[in-house]
């Protein structure tokens, strides 16, 4: 039995642990509460607390908040929505009491303990679902618009219009309605904007890792944005708007400026397509508009063709309506870019690619072309605040193939800058996307998008995270998630840090070490086929053959030659290994020191340097050399230096035209015009007749017809080309050719030693080719 003195120690000790429990308890309940104060100061300053706006007064004459505009602009509604309340989810049951903002019980189930709704889906007016979200679902409901591709298409469809430049009384402006931010980031999955038939568009905008949520970029209860952790990446950064990632190296608007902030780009052509819906409007429908992005319905007659809505014209009675269904399409998407003020943080590219496909579809319509100098540029107190350019005006070309004209420096243009389409560049001065590695909206990226991810066998080089994968594990053993693009992490570790890369297998066996970054260039630009390939198919059993495809932008398999043998090489011919570069004195010879300039003498060891980043090698650094070669349109006139003129004295007649003259990409197009009339020759005197359609898998079709182009009843794959041997081996050589757009630059002698031994292969007589 414990004596008494005993039992009193321990009652001391039980009733001291008690204190410290309760005084821990009491600390934890009031540091919860200290935060939950602080999340409310902070949101009493922001717009969600604000019940003066307009957001939360303008059904005070109808006594409640309808069910069509409760969820989002009052909190008893917000709950209704996301079943919160109790009720159905995804739909508001009844219209909500007035006097209420978007308060701490909207996104929180407990107030107190900062616990918010578990609400995970989202989804948005085009009908699409996005699931698997954290708490940013809960910003998304209503930051996600109210209309989309699919309303208006609807719309227009049920309009009756006789075509698309006929205007319809039925037509009415539709509103995506204000801040559509989540819109504008998810993109074309979510088609916020309209989105026109046959092109494509950038998805979900791939910030880094951790800074692709609302919650995280934006202080979830002031809304504002924490500049602070911009700066970790976008270094000395005081406004958003000055931000410019270096994955968006091109020209868009068409000043020459390619350091002002995506607002900035944005803000021109905005001003660009409203000009472009002013004009049409006049010279096609014969009705002006005037656009007021604060008065609706936003679109009215302009009855003095001023640009201006006046004071007399902002009238619901004056709302325009005269919509044909091109004028909606682009006057929807001009709505789009001016209701999410920040797009060009969410989802600039995207917006950027609706804004260019609005001005293009316009101009389509309009007869003549219109002029950039002739754009009236709104005052600051006009429709939209004229961008601010005071930095350095900045401009760069680079190579391209076949008929595709060079932009020339637009510095020297000044105001004149016509809107001129160009298959490659965009429309005239204007520019559309990005360059390959970051054109979120290209094939490359797009393709498997209704597949839900990137197979293993295409992860490597069209995703963001695939490249890294092999690099830490030696293969890609799995599917990898959609890409916008490549990231900074796809090839650095923490920029400028690249990842390392060691020795690069190519598809015939050979491996290559370029000794520095240009090795994860190589992972990616050597193509997946080889004369390894070919052969194995061949001897795999008796024809019919199915097409051995190289893939595209083989440049280190044509870099390298002979030494991998990215093309089909006949026995007994010999071939050009590595090019060298003799003549650039041991700089400019591998892949980063072309394309991103490491040794160039350029650089000006600034925020100009940034350029080199574009990947396209810069004309300053070959121009010195090649400025006067014999091919260039404007010998010795560095600013408009061409690559597509390079020839070097040295250079035989590759074609056996008689011109010596012409580039060595022309050389090589005249080889690719010989080697197809051969391999079509070939193909007739065998009764198989073959076309050829570079841009239409399977690329090799039969010609049904014999006419020697493939119709578009021929470009199905059903209807692909049954190869024999001969046949299989020159088309695989001049796909090769065909893909790899800078061979002329690469290694122009091993493609021109391919293409005449495949002509003499088919049969072909090669005693002109005296050099060979």
């Amino acid at each position: 039995m414990l004596k008494r003195p005993y039992i009193l120690a321990i009652l001391v000790v039980i009733f001291a642990l008690s204190v410290l429990l309760a005084g821990a308890n009491g600390d934890k309940q009031v540091r919860i509460q200290s935060k939950a104060d602080q999340a409310k100061r902070l949101w009493s300053t922001s717009a969600h607390a604000d019940k003066a706006a307009e957001a939360f007064k303008h059904w005070d004459a109808e006594g409640s908040v309808p069910t069509s505009c409760a969820k989002c602009h009052s909190t008893p509604g917000y709950k209704d929505y996301i079943g919160a309340d109790g009720s159905a989810f995804n739909v508001v049951d009844k219209a909500a009491p007035l006097g209420t903002t978007v308060e701490c019980e909207a996104c929180h189930a407990d107030p107190g303990r900062g616990i918010v709704h578990n609400h995970t889906s989202v989804v948005f007016p085009s009908g699409v679902e996005i699931k698997d979200l954290g708490p940013e679902a809960l910003c998304m409901e209503c930051h996600q618009g109210r209309a989309s591709t699919k309303s208006v298409d609807t719309s227009i469809a049920s309009s009756g219009a006789a075509s698309d430049d006929a205007p319809s009384s039925k037509l009415r402006f539709i509103n995506v309605h204000y801040f559509a931010s989540a819109a504008t980031q998810f993109g074309t999955v979510v088609k916020g904007g309209y989105e026109y038939a046959g092109k494509t568009y950038d998805a979900r905008f791939a910030h880094i890792p951790g800074y692709n949520a609302c919650q995280v970029c934006h202080n979830p209860h002031s809304l504002e944005v924490e500049l602070e952790a911009c700066n970790t990446c976008h270094a000395g950064i005081k406004d958003p708007k000055d931000i410019r990632y270096l994955g968006s190296l091109e020209d868009y608007d068409g000043d020459g400026n390619m350091t002002e902030g995506m607002y900035y780009e944005i803000e021109t052509l905005k001003e660009v397509l409203y000009e472009a819906l002013r004009v049409y409007a006049r010279e096609v429908i014969g009705k002006p508009i005037a656009y007021d992005g604060v008065t609706y319905p936003y679109f009215f007659n302009d009855k003095n063709d001023n640009g201006v809505v006046d004071t007399d014209e902002a009238d619901t009675a004056n709302g325009y309506g005269s919509f044909s269904p091109r004028l909606l399409r682009a006057a929807y998407n001009l709505q789009v870019s001016v209701k999410d003020p920040n797009s060009f943080a969410h989802g600039g590219k995207y917006v950027i690619e609706l804004i260019y496909d609005s001005i293009e579809d316009l101009n389509s319509a309009v007869e003549g072309e219109m002029s950039a100098g002739s754009i009236q540029r709104p005052n600051p107190a006009g429709t939209f605040q004229a961008a601010e350019r005071n930095q350095a005006v900045l401009g760069r070309n680079f190579p391209r193939r076949s008929g595709q004209s060079l932009q020339e420096n637009l510095a020297e243009q000044g105001d004149d800058l016509s809107f001129r389409q160009s298959e490659d560049a965009g429309h005239g001065s204007l520019r559309r996307t990005d360059e390959g590695h970051f054109d979120g909206s290209a094939m490359a990226f797009r393709d498997w998008d209704a597949d839900g991810a990137v197979p293993a066998t295409c992860a490597k080089c069209h995703s963001a995270e695939g490249l890294p994968y092999l690099l830490l594990n030696g293969a890609i053993d799995k599917a990898m998630p959609i890409s916008n693009g490549f990231l900074c992490s796809t090839c650095h570790t923490e920029p400028p840090f690249t990842r390392a890369a060691g020795p690069v297998k190519f598809p015939s066996g050979a491996v290559k070490d370029l000794g520095d970054a240009s090795n994860l260039c190589l992972n990616c630009h050597q193509g997946r086929a080889s004369k390894k390939t070919v052969d194995s198919s061949i001897a795999g059993g008796p024809p019919p053959y199915r097409f051995t495809n190289i893939h595209y932008f083989a440049a280190a398999a044509s870099y390298f030659g002979h030494e991998v043998q990215g093309g089909y090489e006949f026995s007994g011919k010999a071939y050009a290994g590595r090019n060298p570069y003799n003549s650039h004195l041991g700089i400019f010879t591998n892949c980063v020191e072309c394309h991103f300039g490491t040794k160039s003498f350029n650089r000006a060891q600034d925020d100009s340097d940034n350029l080199f980043h574009n990947t396209s090698p810069s004309k300053e650094d070959c121009s010195a050399c090649h400025g006067n070669d014999v091919a260039q349109p404007h010998p010795g006139d560095a600013s408009r230096f061409e690559f597509e003129g390079i020839r070097p004295a040295h250079i035989p007649d590759y074609d056996a035209d008689g011109n010596t003259s012409e580039s060595l990409q022309a050389e090589l197009d005249g080889l690719e015009a010989e080697l197809y009339a051969q391999l079509q020759a070939y193909g007739n005197s065998i009764g198989n007749s073959i076309a050829y359609d570079e841009a239409a898998y399977p690329y090799f079709f039969s010609d049904l017809n014999g006419n020697g182009v493939v119709d578009p009843e021929e470009a199905d794959s059903s209807n692909n080309y049954k190869f024999d041997a001969t046949a299989l081996r020159a088309a695989y050589n001049l796909q090769f050719s065909k893909k790899e757009p800078c061979a002329y630059i690469h290694n122009a002698v091993y493609f021109a030693q391919l293409m005449v031994d495949s002509i003499e292969h088919l049969g072909g007589k090669i005693t002109k080719y005296t050099w060979r």
